[in-house]
């Protein structure tokens, strides 16, 4: 949302009971995690939703925008499994 006002956007097409239940779990939600994943998706370059992070053998990859499966399998597939 780019006027940041996120909950009111998410709120228009979210159920009111998922909304209620989002809430919840957002305000218990730990803030030194949430600012650790926060800094881990920025060093991952992480700019668009939905956007995938691999970790294999301490490399990470980004794959963005996720498509569909199948294009997810292919990928998968091309990795090394030695």
């Amino acid at each position: 949302a780019q006027s940041g006002r996120l909950d009111e956007i998410v709120a228009q097409v979210v159920p009111a009971e998922s909304m209620t239940r989002l809430r919840e779990i957002l305000e218990t939600a730990s803030e030194p995690t949430a600012n650790l994943d926060l800094r881990m998706a920025a060093s991952d370059g992480v700019d668009q939703t939905p956007t995938l992070v691999f970790v294999y053998r301490g490399h990470r990859e980004k794959v963005a925008p996720v498509g569909s499966f199948r294009i997810l399998q292919r990928y998968i597939d091309q990795l090394p499994v030695e």
